[in-house]
């Protein structure tokens, strides 16, 4: 089923939306760490309401966190004889269940704003296979962000997402005015068209700064 965005002003103008799941896996949910992944998934169900989330593994607080956002909780994690996490099989199983055909694979800890999505949207409009990746600007955020309702339970006398866009223009002046963009090594997400990652994929297993290295 395609998905349609009215554009522009007095017109019924649509441009088609393209949408994506997007998997995770995550650290436990608690202190600091918990703040920040929380804050980081409700900026990706802000995205749009067809936006699939999935998370992988059930780490402490992950089970309580894909309930409270209604996310697709995968709690099998295959990992390697030091129980570390392997990132070739959540690709592997991502594409196998994900409800899109573009799938974006990002650390729990990154915020994402609109242009994301519309990021996205111009690169499939020039590709139907591709890889897309992204480094991060690094900000100071160590509160719970109030990013108001999910577009589809917001009340009808207001615009569903009017708290999230004055909450992302404040986030991205902060981190223009106080933050610090990674070099082009530090890689923070992965969007892919499904089936570009196949069975030949290392077996690369989750660091714990949230990089990858073969196992």
């Amino acid at each position: 089923m395609n998905t349609y965005e009215k554009t522009g002003g007095g017109g019924a103008s649509y441009c088609r939306l393209e949408m994506f799941s997007i998997f995770t896996t995550a650290k436990p949910f608690r202190g600091h760490i918990g703040v920040i992944q929380r804050n980081a998934i409700q900026s990706w169900t802000r995205l749009h309401p067809e936006v699939e989330i999935i998370l992988f593994g059930n780490d402490e607080g992950a089970a309580q966190a894909a309930q409270q956002f209604r996310l697709r909780h995968e709690t099998h994690v295959e990992c390697n004889d030091l129980g570390t996490k392997r990132l070739d099989y959540m690709f592997a199983r991502a594409q196998t269940i994900a409800k899109h055909d573009l799938l974006c694979y990002i650390n729990c800890d990154i915020l994402l704003m609109q242009d994301f999505r519309r990021a996205v949207e111009r690169v499939r409009a020039m590709h139907k296979q591709f890889l897309m990746v992204g480094r991060r600007w690094d900000a100071d955020v160590a509160v719970p962000l109030a990013f108001g309702d999910p577009p589809d339970q917001a009340p009808k006398r207001q615009s569903p997402d009017w708290q999230a866009r004055v909450l992302q223009a404040c986030l991205r002046d902060l981190a223009l005015r106080c933050g610090q963009q990674r070099t082009a090594e530090w890689i923070d997400y992965f969007v892919f068209s499904r089936g570009l990652y196949g069975a030949d994929m290392p077996p690369f297993v989750l660091r714990g700064d949230g990089g990858a290295s073969e196992s």
